[in-house]
């Protein structure tokens, strides 16, 4: 009898362990997408920054050509 219910109880858990690795496999996708916009939004921000400091240097230029 036991003979009989292993296999059962073997099919059961990989079909556990296929969920398991599907729902990672899902989450880790979330993350990677959550990693890239956050990088993105680094990015742009660091753009942003550098912009402000050309003006301002542009400016003290300015100032210290008049």
């Amino acid at each position: 009898m036991s003979d009989k219910s292993e296999p059962t109880t073997v099919l059961g858990v990989a079909k556990k362990i296929r969920g398991f690795m599907e729902e990672t496999r899902a989450k880790q996708g979330t993350t990677d997408k959550l990693t890239e916009a956050n990088s993105d939004a680094t990015v742009n921000h660091i753009a942003q920054v550098r912009s402000q400091v050309k003006e301002l240097e542009d400016r003290l230029n300015t100032i210290e050509r008049i």
